[in-house]
């Protein structure tokens, strides 16, 4: 046990009592999260440019990522997520499908209800 580095308690616990801190981390996936739930039409114009990742979840064809681009955007994003991932559609993953269907039409029926009361 001569090499002080080679055990990582010792390590941490030098660092601190010299007063080393260890260099901030960045939460890139909360930052992504938050502009895929505030902008998902972006994100889906984003993923259809610049990567197959659309194409591979609906096998190339184009009608239902462009009515999913109009319609349920989000529902898109985590339709195309599973199916990337090769998850299957059934269990939380299917509750996942559906909190984002229900967060689609929320948005939708949103803007019917402010534009009645007006």
């Amino acid at each position: 046990m001569g090499n002080v580095s080679s055990v990582p308690g010792l390590v941490l616990l030098s660092k601190a009592w010299l007063g080393v801190s260890e260099p901030p981390r960045t939460f890139m996936p909360c930052l992504f999260l938050i502009f895929l739930l505030l902008f998902p039409r972006i994100v889906l114009l984003l993923m259809w440019f610049f990567s197959t990742y659309l194409q591979r979840a609906f096998h190339g064809g184009l009608l239902l990522p462009i009515l999913g681009f109009i319609f349920l955007p989000l529902t898109t994003i985590v339709y195309a997520w599973e199916i990337n991932n090769h998850m299957p559609l059934a269990g939380v993953n299917l509750v996942w499908l559906l909190i984002a269907v229900i967060i689609d039409l929320g948005g939708m029926g949103h803007g019917a209800r402010s534009r009645s009361r007006s």
